[in-house]
């Protein structure tokens, strides 16, 4: 499958599979300026990716896909959202989503960016994510309901991942995901498919972490949130926990994140949940130079 229908179909698919929860989030920041003398968060240097790094996943210089290195990885980004909203700019069937040609970080790669802008997500929300590897071949017989499964990539020699990124305004509810073979419906058949009753062997619940969240279960983060200015953000695997508010039914095995197993990765701004009732969390967002962390 060429890249750009496999972005294309990412996009139309993946929203049932990774919709399941309506919670804010946090992550680990940088300061701003220059590469050379930045300090991130618990005063370690914050560092650039390499160019030709296998552990850059993305720096968006040309376009959206992930970086071709000798690891396996394949793919680009899609976005996904519940029904009530808009997408800026908006999503076209069978194309790539665009980047934002210029601007980009300008503490590391430059110009060229992953930017989206979300508009009346009151159901639960609006993110933008990536699968790490194509969907399996149609033709060799790997499907569900007609279209190819998930694979899955295998991140264990990796403690977590790192991006920048920055908004138009200091951002609520975000969440970064890290889908496993567990909690990815369409990587898995049929008969292990996870649903959300109580009858599933697996659930529909992705490890997260939250940013800028009062959550307990993520006080590490709480102090690290999207802003106006560039910023690095570390999220390690190990930090990650299922959403408090939608834990599922059966915990994956080891009741951890498989990171052998991963999917993908998912940067998520849910609705506002603060009055009980969902609201539409509007936001502009630009991601940039994303990559593992060894």
């Amino acid at each position: 499958m060429n890249q750009l229908a496999w972005c294309a179909a990412a996009a139309l698919l993946c929203a049932a599979a990774m919709a399941c929860d309506p919670a804010p989030d946090d992550s680990y920041t940088g300061g701003s300026g220059g590469s050379t003398g930045m300090v991130g968060a618990g005063g370690a240097p914050v560092v650039c990716p390499p160019a030709m790094s296998d552990d850059l996943i993305s720096d968006f210089k040309t376009d959206n896909s992930l970086y071709a290195s000798t690891d396996g990885r394949q793919g680009g980004w899609y976005v996904y959202g519940d029904t009530l909203g808009t997408y800026d700019p908006p999503a076209v069937a069978n194309t790539a989503y665009a980047i934002d040609a210029a601007n980009g970080n300008t503490n590391c790669s430059g110009a060229g960016s992953l930017r989206l802008k979300g508009t009346g997500f009151a159901q639960w929300g609006a993110a933008l994510g990536t699968d790490f590897k194509p969907r399996a071949d149609v033709a060799l017989g790997m499907t569900k309901d007609g279209k190819g499964y998930k694979q899955t990539y295998d991140a264990s020699k990796y403690r977590g991942v790192a991006f920048w990124a920055k908004s138009t305004m200091p951002l609520k509810n975000v969440a970064v995901k890290f889908p496993d073979f567990y909690q990815d419906n369409e990587a898995q058949s049929e008969e292990v498919g996870c649903i959300l009753t109580s009858g599933s062997k697996y659930n529909c619940s992705p490890y997260l972490v939250m940013l800028g969240s009062a959550n307990a279960a993520f006080m590490k983060y709480a102090n690290h949130k999207i802003d106006m200015t560039w910023k690095r953000f570390e999220v390690l695997f190990e930090d990650a926990k299922q959403d408090t508010g939608n834990p599922g039914w059966v915990m994956a095995p080891g009741d951890k994140l498989n990171k052998d197993k991963l999917v993908g990765l998912a940067i998520q701004i849910n609705a506002d949940y603060s009055s009980g009732s969902p609201k539409a969390n509007d936001f502009e967002i630009w991601i940039d130079d994303v990559e593992f962390i060894k």
